[in-house]
C-alpha cells in the first residue's frame, strides 16, 4: 500500500503540489493574520498594565484646586493632571506637548530614553518616523530648541487622534511629545501655542469608586472666581455677572438719593413748639401764622417718611446681593469619558480583535473548501481503481484498510502543508508583515511575538483533521459499493441524456449534458471561486469605500476652516459662519461613538440645506444613517454623558454629509434645547482663519487635514489590499486549474472515441474545455453578488469602531475589473490545459476496455 501511495503522488506530483501549496497559503494567511493579532493584543494589554493607563478623563473649564484634589485622593482614587499645549511647527505640522507623566498613562521610550532635563524632549514614535527624526536630533518647538532624547508612545494615544472625533489619525500632520515641568513652564510662558491650555485630568479608580460616583463628585466642584487667571474666562463671567451688576449699582444709586432726600429735610425740619414760639412773636397774622405751622408738619412728616425710605433702601442693598437669581455657581467639568468609550486608548486591540475571530473561521471555511478539492480528486482515484478495489474486496481486504489507504494522502499532504503554513504564518514573513499595517497606524510599544498555545494546535492539527473527516464522509460513500459493481466499472447514472434543450444545437446541448456529468466537479469549481471572491470583495470594497469616501468628502466639504471655541467673542467675526455645537453620543457593536449635533442657521453658506425648526427634530448626515441604519421617520436616541441625559429626536430627512457621524438642528432651537442664550455659538465655519486670539480657541479643523484622512486610510490599507487580492487570484487560479484538469482527466474516455470518430483538436476543445466557460461564467454571475452581499453585511463590523457610515456602493468598473479578471484567469488556464487535451489519443480507448 505504502509503495502504491508514493506511485500517485509521483505520478500526480503537479496536483498534489498545487494543494500542498493551497493549504500552506490559507494557514500562512490565517496564522499570520491570528499570530498578528495575539500579539498587537498582548502588548497592549501588557502596555495597559505596565504604562498605568487611565480609567477615564475629564476637562474642566479651570484647573481643580489643591483642596479638591486632596479631596479626591483622599478616597483612593488617582487623579493626575494631563494639560497640554499645542504647537505650530515649521514644517506645518501641529505637536501636542504634555508634561511627564508620573502615575498614570506613563509615556515609554522604544528607542532612547525618558527626557531628563529641561532641554530634551520625547516624541511619539509614528510622528517621528513619519518626519525622519531619531533620538539625537534637533527640534525646535514653541521657539525653543530641544535635543530628542527617545521616541516611544503612551497608552493614552494608541491612537493618535487631534481629535476624539476625528475619522482617521494622519502622523504627517499630528504628533505627541513630552518635556519635563521645567521645559513645560518655559513653553507656557513663551505664549506660542496656537490654543488655550487644556485643563485635562486622567483618573484611576483602583476599585474604591464607580465612575458615576466620581463624575458627580466633579459635578460639585465649582470655579471659585477669585481663582481664575484666564482674562477670557473672566470676560465671560463679567458678561454672565452685567444684569447682576446694574441692577445692583440701580440701588446703590437708590440708597444714595434716599440719603441726600433725608438729609435735606432733616436740615428743615424743626419741632412744632419751637415754631409756634416764634410764629406767636413774629406778628405775623393768625392766618398766616396757621398755614406755617401747617407747612412745618408736612415737613416734618416727610422727613420721617424719608427716613423709612432711606432705611428700606439700605435694607435692600443688603438683601439684594443674596438674592436666589444671583446664586449661580460656574460648572467647571466641560466633559467626562470612560476609557472604554476613548477611541484613542486601547483602538489597535479592538482593530485587529475581529482579525482574530473572523481570520479563525475563515481558516476554517477554507480547509473544508480545500479538503473538499481533495476528495474530488480521490474519488476521481477510486473510480479509475474500481477493478482493482473490487478485486481487493474480493480477496478479503477490508473496508476500513481500503478507507486508511486512500486517507493517508490527504492527511499526509494536509498535515504537512500546515506545518509549513504555520511556520510561515509565525516567521517574520507572516506576523511581522500582517502587523505592518497595523504598526504603520496605531501608536503602541514596540511588540515581541507571541505565539498562544490554541494557535499552534490550530495551525498543526486543525489541516489534517478537517482532511480526514471531509474525505472519510465522501469516501465512505464511494467504498460501500458491491465489490461486483466495482470490478464492471458502474457508476450511479446521472440522466443527462434524457435532457432536452431544443435551439442549442449539438456543441451546446453537449456542453451542458458534461456540466450535469460532473455536477460534483462544478459545486467544487462554484466553492473554490467563492472562497477567491470574497477575499477579492473585501479587497476592493476596502478600495472603493475609500475612495468614494475622498470624492464625497471633498463634495460636501464647503468651508476651508471649522474653529471650536472655548471662549466665543460677543460677536462672531465678519465672514465666519456661527453655529452651535453640542457632542452626544450613540452605541453600536458595543462601541460608544461620539455624534456631533450641529445648529446652523437659515441660508448658511456651508450647507446646501436648513434643518426644521424644533427641539425633538434632526436632519442627519448619510454617513450618520448609514453608520447606525437610521432613515427619515425614525426615531434616534442619543446620550448627553456629562450629563446623564437622553434625548429623543425624530428624524427629518437624511442629507449627503459623509464627513462624519453629523446631525443637524436650527440653532435656535438647539440653542433653546440646551438652555444657551438668544445668540450663543461656539463654532465658527468660515473660508479663511478667523482673526481670533489663540487663547479662545479650542480646537482647529482645516478641509485639508480632513480630505488627507481619506489618503491616511488609503496609504494604511494598500498592503492588505494588494495582499487579499493577490491571494484570492492564486487561490482562484489554482483550484480553476485542478478542477478543470480534473474534469478533463475523467472525459478522457469520450475524448480519446470522438477523436477515434474524426474531430479535430479545435473541435474537442470546444466540447471538452471551452464547455468550462459556462460553469466558471455561471459561478461569476451568482459568486460575485453573493460574496459583496455577504462582505458588505460584515465590512461594518470590521470598521465598527470608526466614527464614519461605510457607503458600500461600487463603481460599475469594479465590478467589470472583476469579471474580467476571472475570465483572464480562465484564459490562462484553458491555454495551459490545451495541451492536455492534444496528448489524450484515441488508444486511450483500448486501454480502458476490460
Amino acid at each position: 500500500m505504502g509503495l502504491r501511495i508514493l506511485r500517485e503522488l509521483r505520478s500526480n506530483i503537479l496536483r498534489y503540489l498545487a494543494l500542498f501549496f493551497l493549504i500552506v497559503l490559507g494557514m500562512y494567511v490565517v496564522v499570520g493574520l491570528v499570530g498578528a493579532a495575539e500579539t498587537i493584543i498582548h502588548t497592549v494589554e501588557t502596555g495597559i498594565d505596565r504604562n498605568l493607563c487611565e480609567d477615564g478623563q475629564f476637562t474642566m473649564l479651570t484647573p481643580l484646586e489643591q483642596d479638591q484634589l486632596d479631596e479626591l485622593a483622599q478616597t483612593g482614587i488617582s487623579i493626575e493632571p494631563m494639560f497640554y499645549l499645542e504647537f505650530s511647527l515649521d514644517n506645518g505640522t501641529v505637536l501636542r506637548v504634555f508634561q511627564l507623566r508620573k502615575q498614570i498613562d506613563t509615556a515609554q521610550a522604544d528607542k532612547g530614553t525618558l527626557p531628563r532635563h529641561d532641554g530634551e524632549i520625547l516624541l511619539e514614535k509614528l510622528y517621528a518616523a513619519d518626519h525622519n527624526i531619531s533620538a539625537g536630533d534637533d527640534i525646535r518647538v514653541g521657539g525653543i530648541s530641544f535635543r530628542v532624547s527617545g521616541t516611544g508612545s503612551s497608552p493614552d494615544y494608541d491612537s493618535p487622534l487631534q481629535s476624539i472625533t476625528d475619522v482617521s489619525a494622519d502622523k504627517s500632520h499630528f504628533g505627541t511629545a513630552f518635556v519635563d515641568s521645567k521645559a513645560y513652564r518655559r513653553m507656557e510662558a513663551g505664549g506660542l501655542g496656537i490654543q488655550s491650555e487644556e485643563y485635562l485630568y486622567a483618573y484611576r479608580l483602583n476599585g474604591v469608586m464607580a465612575q458615576a460616583e466620581l463624575k458627580e463628585r466633579l459635578k460639585a466642584f465649582s470655579a471659585r472666581r477669585e481663582t481664575i487667571t484666564d482674562r477670557y474666562f473672566l470676560e465671560m463671567l463679567d458678561d454672565l455677572e452685567a444684569p447682576k451688576n446694574e441692577l445692583l449699582n440701580g440701588i446703590e444709586e437708590l440708597v444714595k438719593g434716599g440719603l441726600a432726600l433725608k438729609d435735606a429735610l432733616d436740615k428743615l425740619d424743626i419741632s412744632g413748639t419751637e415754631l409756634m414760639a416764634a410764629l406767636s412773636n413774629s406778628g405775623l397774622p393768625a392766618e398766616m401764622q396757621t398755614a406755617l405751622a401747617a407747612y412745618a408738619r408736612g415737613i416734618h412728616e416727610t422727613a420721617g417718611g424719608a427716613d423709612k425710605l432711606s432705611q428700606g433702601t439700605l435694607e435692600l442693598q443688603d438683601k439684594s446681593a443674596n438674592l436666589e437669581m444671583f446664586r449661580y455657581k460656574i460648572e467647571n467639568l466641560t466633559s467626562f469619558i470612560e476609557a472604554e468609550n476613548n477611541p484613542r486608548i486601547a483602538a489597535s486591540k479592538d482593530d485587529v480583535t475581529i482579525n482574530r475571530f473572523g481570520g479563525m473561521i475563515a481558516g476554517v471555511i477554507a480547509l473544508a473548501l480545500f479538503a473538499y478539492v481533495i476528495s474530488v480528486f480521490i474519488v476521481h482515484g477510486i473510480d479509475k481503481d474500481s477493478e482493482a478495489i473490487g478485486t481487493l474486496y474480493a480477496m478479503g481486504v477490508s473496508h476500513g484498510e481500503l478507507m486508511r489507504h486512500y486517507l493517508a494522502l490527504p492527511a499526509v499532504i494536509s498535515a504537512l502543508g500546515g506545518i509549513a503554513g504555520t511556520i510561515l504564518g509565525l516567521s517574520p514573513l507572516g506576523i511581522d508583515y500582517q502587523m505592518s499595517d497595523t504598526a504603520s497606524y496605531f501608536s503602541y510599544p514596540d511588540p515581541t511575538p507571541y505565539y498562544p498555545v490554541f494557535l499552534l494546535i490550530y495551525g498543526l492539527l486543525l489541516p489534517p483533521v478537517i482532511a480526514v473527516a471531509v474525505n472519510t464522509h465522501v469516501i465512505r460513500r464511494r467504498l460501500s459499493r458491491p465489490p461486483l459493481m466495482l470490478l464492471r466499472r458502474e457508476h450511479a447514472k446521472i440522466k443527462a441524456g434524457k435532457i432536452r434543450f431544443d435551439g442549442l444545437g449539438f456543441i451546446g446541448l453537449f456542453r451542458v449534458r458534461q456540466i450535469l456529468r460532473e455536477k460534483r466537479t462544478s459545486v467544487t469549481v462554484f466553492g473554490g471561486m467563492f472562497i477567491a471572491l470574497l477575499l477579492l470583495v473585501l479587497g476592493v470594497n476596502c478600495y472603493s469605500f475609500i475612495t468614494t469616501l475622498q470624492r464625497q468628502n471633498a463634495e460636501d466639504l464647503r468651508y476651508e476652516y471649522m474653529v471650536s471655541l472655548k471662549y466665543p467673542p460677543k460677536e462672531a467675526p465678519a465672514g465666519a459662519a456661527a453655529c452651535y455645537m453640542k457632542n452626544l453620543s450613540k452605541e453600536i457593536y458595543g462601541y460608544e461613538l461620539e455624534v456631533t449635533l450641529l445648529g446652523i442657521g437659515e441660508g448658511n453658506p456651508y450647507f446646501g440645506f436648513s434643518p426644521a425648526k424644533g427641539a425633538q427634530t434632526l436632519t442627519i448626515s448619510s454617513s450618520m444613517a448609514g453608520k447606525f441604519h437610521l432613515k427619515a421617520g425614525d426615531d434616534v436616541i442619543l446620550t448627553d454623558k456629562l450629563d446623564d441625559k437622553r434625548y429623543v429626536f425624530e428624524i427629518d430627512r437624511v442629507v449627503p454629509y459623509s464627513v462624519g457621524l453629523y446631525a443637524f438642528m436650527d440653532i435656535d432651537s438647539i440653542r433653546g434645547l440646551f438652555g444657551a442664550e438668544e445668540k450663543a455659538y461656539n463654532v465658527l465655519l468660515a473660508d479663511e482663519m478667523p482673526d481670533i486670539d489663540a487663547g479662545r480657541i479650542y480646537a482647529v479643523t482645516a478641509r485639508g487635514d480632513i480630505l488627507k484622512s481619506g489618503d491616511v486610510f488609503l496609504k494604511l490599507l494598500t498592503p492588505m489590499i494588494v495582499m487579499m487580492i493577490s491571494v484570492s487570484v492564486l487561490v482562484l487560479i489554482i483550484v480553476m486549474y485542478l478542477m478543470m484538469k480534473m474534469m478533463t482527466d475523467r472525459s478522457s474516455f469520450g475524448i480519446s472515441l470522438i477523436k477515434i470518430f474524426g474531430f479535430n483538436d479545435g473541435e474537442v476543445r470546444m466540447l471538452y474545455l471551452d464547455g468550462n466557460f459556462i460553469t466558471v461564467a455561471a459561478s461569476s454571475l451568482v459568486g460575485v453578488p453573493l460574496a459583496k452581499f455577504v462582505m458588505d453585511r460584515i465590512y461594518p463590523y470590521m470598521i465598527s469602531n470608526v466614527a464614519i457610515g461605510p457607503e458600500m456602493a461600487m463603481p460599475a468598473w469594479i465590478y467589470a475589473a472583476m469579471f474580467g479578471l476571472i475570465l483572464l484567469s480562465y484564459v490562462v488556464i484553458s491555454a495551459l490545459l490545451d495541451h492536455r487535451l492534444k496528448a489524450v489519443g484515441p488508444d486511450e480507448v483500448l486501454k480502458q476496455r476490460e
